[in-house]
């Protein structure tokens, strides 16, 4: 559904893992890149100024989203060679445009790495705190508290319910700081006086959740279902723009039926103003 969506959009998108050190997926990374080089060079909206020369590839994206390991993953996979560019689970590891890195030989390609960037506006307070989940801010220009709380919400809300086992609860609670009292238990996490950490819970509950511990959460699952919903309403009214357009004319309607299936009105109890959808089918195809 999201490479549907991505697609629909005119991106050419790939799921890959870069913490993995030979992940399937990596190999088609450059390939898919000169694959869209070539298509725009064909249809006219790319030139290459110089084609006889290397492939220069600028990566781009969000603060800490493996744009580095990507990299490093790329040049395990091509050149049989370690990292060329360091790496953090922190945003703002890469502070400036890097030199260009050598990640294939067979076309020449390299890369060059970016610092993540995010749009100076952020849509709503719910957007910025998904990208605060997931680690494009540093947690403390937020708030692990708030964070953490969010990430409770969410989980609840996605009925992923694997942290109740991991924590020791025994049913899911939409309390955070119950929850986040039992994890410190758990933790052994205690400041002066027998006091549970509080701090020292949301953090770990947060990299809980980033690991991959707490089950899979995909945070923009309403915003691909709203999107559905309106690319389904935008062909239905095209379907319906089409049949105002050519249902009135029951005459040829019914002699396209009878040329395409064999049958007129007289013996097959076709009528004028019934279509069926394979016939339609049959009339989008002409």
């Amino acid at each position: 559904e999201i490479l549907r969506h991505l697609e629909d959009d005119g991106t050419r998108a790939i799921f890959t893992d870069s913490k993995s050190q030979y992940h399937y997926s990596i190999k088609r990374v450059i390939p898919t890149a000169l694959e869209a080089i070539k298509d725009a060079e064909y249809e006219g909206t790319y030139i290459r100024p110089e084609p006889d020369k290397p492939y220069n590839v600028l990566i781009c994206g969000l603060p800490n989203t493996g744009k580095s390991s990507l990299i490093n993953s790329l040049r395990r996979k091509y050149m049989r060679k370690g990292k060329a560019t360091k790496i953090g689970a922190v945003p703002g590891i890469t502070r400036s445009i890097q030199e260009r890195i050598k990640v294939c030989d067979e076309p020449v390609t390299y890369m060059y790495d970016t610092p993540g960037v995010v749009a100076p506006y952020i849509a709503s307070a719910e957007v910025g705190m998904k990208l605060a989940l997931i680690g494009c801010f540093k947690d403390h220009i937020v708030g692990e508290e708030l964070i953490a709380d969010y990430l409770l919400y969410t989980l609840n809300r996605a009925k992923r319910f694997e942290y109740v086992e991991t924590i020791g609860l025994t049913n899911p609670s939409d309390n955070i700081n119950f929850v986040m009292r039992q994890l410190a238990s758990e933790l052994d996490a205690t400041i002066a006086g027998g006091i549970p950490d509080y701090h020292v819970a949301n953090v770990h509950f947060i990299k809980r959740f980033r690991r991959g511990d707490l089950g899979r959460v995909l945070l923009d699952r309403e915003q691909l279902t709203e999107r559905r919903q309106q690319f389904l309403l935008s062909e239905q009214k095209r379907t319906d723009c089409w049949l105002n357009n050519v249902g009135h004319n029951f005459i040829g309607i019914n002699l396209l039926h009878s040329h395409y299936f064999g049958c007129d009105d007289t013996n097959t109890g076709c009528e004028g103003d019934h279509v069926g959808m394979e016939f339609l089918d049959v009339i989008k195809c002409i």
